[in-house]
């Protein structure tokens, strides 16, 4: 069963290979322009008309990805509730699951366990006072 990861990269990769055909097709008009039988321009004609329709189809699909990534970040916004464009940017660049830093009323609750974890911190015996061992002198290289 596909999952909707794989339905996207799905429709990606047809996409992209969409562009592909059209941008081959498109070359293939230019190229075969000189040619004037009747055969070569009656095959140039259907292939345009064919080229057409696969550009309709194509922006078609464009269009369609553009809105389901337009309604997925419109849903991610109203669940994280974002405000602002920054609030956006932060949930983007740092984590999905980005919450908002606690109101006003939580910042002295917050601040005194930070002083209490710096207190209980300051009071644990260090390495630091313990004597160093003597190390002997290095011999300079003459």
């Amino acid at each position: 069963m596909d999952t909707p990861d794989d339905n996207s990269h799905t429709r990606e990769r047809l996409i992209g290979d969409l562009r592909a055909v059209i941008e081959n097709a498109e070359e293939l008009l230019k190229n075969t322009d000189h040619y004037t039988s009747v055969l070569y321009q009656s095959a140039r004609a259907k292939l345009a008309m064919a080229l057409d329709a696969a550009n309709e189809e194509l922006a078609r699909f464009e269009d369609a990805q553009l809105a389901r990534m337009l309604d997925a970040t419109r849903e991610a916004n109203e669940r994280f509730h974002d405000q602002t464009g920054e609030e956006r940017v932060l949930r983007a660049f740092h984590n999905l699951h980005y919450n908002r830093p606690p109101g006003w009323a939580a910042v002295p609750t917050q601040l005194l366990i930070g002083l209490a974890r710096l207190r209980a911190w300051a009071q644990q015996p260090t390495l630091l006072l313990l004597p160093l061992p003597q190390t002997p002198p290095v011999p300079a290289i003459a």
